[in-house]
């Protein structure tokens, strides 16, 4: 769930961030807002670019960045927030 994830991002604390400039933090949560908040405004072929040639590249190094930080990520099953 990309929502998910931009949340879990805006949750590392700034100083890993700086530490991993690499990461496009600003994008992974700009992704989540625009997601959570324009949901018509959302272009498909942009995100599906998203998904097929950056998703699996950002999530292999935000766990390598967790395991080396020893920060715990929400899982797969876990909820995104928002209303229940």
């Amino acid at each position: 769930n990309l929502e998910l994830l931009g949340e879990a991002a805006k949750k590392i604390p700034e100083d890993v961030r700086r530490r991993h400039p690499d990461i496009p933090w600003r994008n992974v949560a700009g992704l989540r807002d625009i997601l959570a908040h324009s949901y018509f405004a959302v272009d498909d072929e942009v995100l599906w670019d998203v998904v097929e040639h950056h998703l699996p590249d950002l999530l292999a190094r935000l766990e390598a960045l967790c395991d080396a930080e020893g920060i715990d990520l929400p899982g797969p099953d876990a909820t995104p927030p928002g209303p229940a």
